[in-house]
């Protein structure tokens, strides 16, 4: 199955979302499906090998840009890749990543809005090129920011659309006045124009069906899975060590880490722990970087600042380890969290986890029965409860036996692309699967897609270059009306050529041909000398001995022009005209492939 999947880049650091796509796109692949994983705004940052294309959309540079000066929503493409070079935008981003939300507000709501805001010249860039390299059967959103696309791809590609949700709400709910209330409604607008939605757990199924006006059936529980290469078992505490108390999760007030240290603070006094040692690992932004030094001053101050460590960032193998050298592990974060996927890479190396009764936690637990639960924002309580399980080893480390027996039993990647491609191949279904979002001006397709007079999509399309010559121009250099037939006609033999036939075909029973007996252009664009033209070719009909064929025609992204022709199979034969003749059943076999609608009585 050909996808696309349109994952967020996060400005250079590890973030959950693009761990999760990122793992889940070599999954699928490993499924042997075919997937391009294609970042927008900056590049992927994965600690795994990163299975995302060079090319960036959206590129952040041009995302800002366009939205701050009119000049940039009309330059041209070619300067639009220069700064959409992933170096740059790399160079441009890095250690940005806590922009505050009051300060996206316009942004937010213009991305949304999609071909109606002010990067809907991105749009046009990225469904030129799905329409004209990609040709996916279904395209993945990796959040509901990037619902803002939805419309045009779903319009103008006729596949199925999905989209993860990840957390957006904490994003959203942090946006001024006006833009709150406009991006909320944008955001429920566009909602509808998805066709199914993906949470990691039932909590977020249920608070996002709410929060986006979606019906819950509409959102299928996909929990994550985690490529288990090189997890393991952490050794038996040895008990003469002072225990290790532990943190993964971005250093910001959000995760929490400072109410762990304030727990911290609590248990260190305690005789039944002496020595006990907090360590902190994860990306640290510099717009937090002051948080943290405010941590290690407290700490200072109350006499731990040798028993606190913060590793910083660490890649895979830094991970695996840094996890594996814990007692118990706890991320009590403040707000209500949508993934937790810290939380099983824990339970994966064996070690419990302490997180609060709030958000996707209660189910993790619940499910892999790796931990406890505390009350949220706490920490009286909090370290009560981590007390429990440092001062009874056994007890943990049952904990952390049966949380890693239940990750790889439920939260592996094999089982997360099983159930992701299950849903694609739900939602892509027959070719002729009505598309709910069609007006009845789509028919004859006012963008050159060919649509069936019900409404259905067509189906996958063939597409063709052509470029525009000098002796194809007028005396204005504009491309003169009759060169589009050439171009049309050029496309269907380079369609037939694909398919392993020709225009004239020779046998033992004599030569066949395709004489046209229609042919038509609607004009709706001018193109000069050297443009690239996209035609794009589709079967509106196939008879039992014709071939009726639509061509939507485009140059980057502009629709120029709409054909249609009909051919006839015909046998020739020296001194008599063609003659009809039934379509090889091999040929028609797959002719289907590119056609809407069959009717082998005609």
């Amino acid at each position: 199955m050909k996808i696309v999947y349109l994952a967020a880049g996060a400005a250079g650091m590890y973030c959950g979302s693009c761990l999760h796509d990122n793992t889940l796109a070599a999954a699928l692949r490993a499924l042997g499906e075919d997937l391009l994983l294609v970042p927008t705004y900056t590049p992927l940052r994965t600690d795994e090998e990163n299975q995302s294309q060079q090319r960036v959309f959206y590129g952040g540079i041009n995302v800002y840009l366009q939205q701050k000066s009119a000049l940039f929503r009309h330059t041209p493409w070619l300067m639009d890749r220069l700064l959409d070079a992933p170096a740059l935008l790399d160079w441009a981003t890095r250690g940005r990543a806590s922009t505050e939300a009051e300060q996206l507000g316009d942004l937010t709501v213009s991305m949304l809005r999609g071909e109606e805001g002010r990067q809907r010249k991105e749009l046009q860039k990225l469904v030129h090129w799905l329409r004209s390299a990609a040709r996916p059967e279904v395209v993945h959103l990796s959040n509901s920011m990037l619902v803002g696309m939805a419309r045009e791809i779903r319009r103008q590609l006729r596949v199925p659309v999905v989209c993860t949700l990840s957390g957006e709400d904490i994003f959203l709910e942090r946006l001024a006045e006006p833009h709150y209330t406009q991006a909320r409604a944008a955001l429920r607008e566009r909602a509808a124009e998805v066709d199914a939605f993906v949470a990691l757990n039932a909590y977020y199924a249920e608070m996002m069906a709410d929060y986006l006006g979606v019906p819950r059936a509409r959102i299928e529980v996909i929990p994550h899975g985690l490529k288990l290469a090189g997890h393991g078992l952490r050794p038996s505490r040895d008990r003469s060590v002072p225990a290790t108390l532990g943190y993964f999760a971005r250093v910001c007030p959000d995760k929490g880490l400072h109410l762990l240290v304030e727990a911290f603070r609590r248990l260190s006094g305690d005789p039944a722990l002496p020595g006990l040692r907090l360590r902190a690992a994860g990306y640290l932004g510099e717009g937090d970087r002051s948080y943290l030094e405010r941590i290690h001053d407290e700490l200072a101050a109350a006499g731990l600042a040798d028993r606190f460590e913060y590793v910083g960032e660490v890649d895979r193998a830094g991970k695996i380890a840094f996890l594996q050298s814990l007692d118990v592990m706890s991320v009590p974060t403040i707000y209500r969290e949508s993934k937790g996927i810290s939380i099983l890479e824990s339970l994966a190396n064996g070690v419990p986890v302490v997180v609060p009764a709030h958000g996707a936690f209660p189910e993790l637990i619940e499910d892999t029965q790796g931990g406890r639960l505390c009350p949220p924002n706490d920490p009286d309580a909090l370290a009560a409860t981590l007390r429990e399980l440092l001062v009874d080893p056994a007890r943990a480390e049952q904990y952390g036996r049966q949380g890693q027996r239940a990750i790889h039993e439920k939260y592996h990647d094999r089982l997360m692309a099983e159930r992701t491609l299950a849903l694609y191949r739900r939602l892509a279904g027959p070719q002729t699967t009505k598309s709910p979002t069609l007006a009845a001006a789509d028919w004859v397709g006012l963008r050159g897609e060919a649509l069936d007079r019900e409404g259905f999509a067509m189906p996958q399309a063939f597409h063709h270059p052509c470029r525009v010559e000098w002796h194809d121009t007028d005396a204005a250099g504009i491309a003169h009306f009759t060169s589009f037939f050439r171009y049309m006609e050029e496309t269907e033999h380079a369609f037939l050529r694909a398919l392993g036939f020709s225009v004239l075909m020779h046998d033992d029973s004599g030569r066949y041909s395709w004489p046209r007996v229609s042919v038509g252009c609607d004009f709706s664009g001018a193109v000069r000398f050297d443009d690239v033209l996209d035609v794009a070719l589709t079967i509106e009909r196939l008879g039992e001995k014709s071939v009726s064929y639509r061509f939507a025609i485009t140059h980057e992204g502009r629709a120029v022009a709409a054909g249609r022709s009909v051919a006839v199979y015909c046998r020739l034969a020296e001194q008599h005209p063609p003659r009809s003749t039934p379509i090889p059943p091999a040929m028609a076999a797959q002719l289907a492939r590119y056609t809407a609608e069959t009717d082998r009585d005609a």
